[in-house]
């Protein structure tokens, strides 16, 4: 149950710019919309707060990010994936500080639904399990795709992603909204 949780994505605007979010040195604005792939997600919700009862690097960036200082995207296919990388016995997360976690989440993601985007072709990327967070981020009208994923920061200067949404490291994505 924490599907009540979820919100719509409001549609982005046409006057939003890519390149107004791109710079180093530019803080998150609450317009900002945000694909998390699911280890940045762990390090967030896992590792960064308060469900292992110690704090990380990325202890701030979770705090904005739960404060709402930019929108977090999501969609069922990655929600699945979260929860069940949640039960992975080396995490040893028991079910109930599992669900605390997934409803936490649950409660600040906008939800894209299937089909909202525009179908523009996207590469392909090596790891097909992470093929969906760039779709979620097209159909998503993402600025961002978080992530720490090789396979998906290889693809960041790819051609069919070029004014469409930005693949960068946690640490970048960090210090940009410090």
């Amino acid at each position: 149950g924490g599907a009540r949780f979820l919100r719509q994505v409001p549609p982005r605007r046409a006057e939003e710019s890519l390149t107004d979010h791109r710079a180093p040195g530019v803080s998150l604005m609450s317009g900002l919309r945000v694909v998390l792939d699911t280890n940045v997600l762990l390090s967030l919700r896992v590792f960064a707060g308060t469900a292992r009862g110690r704090e990380s690097e990325f202890a701030p960036l979770r705090q904005r990010m739960d404060s709402g200082a930019f929108l977090v995207l999501g969609n069922p296919g990655c929600f699945a994936e979260f929860r069940r990388v949640l039960g992975y016995p080396e995490f040893g997360l028991a079910p109930d500080v599992q669900q605390k976690i997934y409803d936490e989440h649950l409660g600040i993601v906008h939800l894209v639904p299937p089909g909202l985007g525009d179908g523009n072709p996207l590469p392909i990327c090596r790891d097909p399990d992470a093929q969906q967070f760039l779709e979620l981020a097209r159909d998503g009208g993402a600025h961002y795709l978080v992530t720490a994923d090789k396979a998906l920061l290889h693809l960041a200067r790819h051609r069919l992603l070029r004014g469409m949404f930005g693949i960068v490291t946690p640490e970048r994505f960090g210090s940009w909204s410090a």
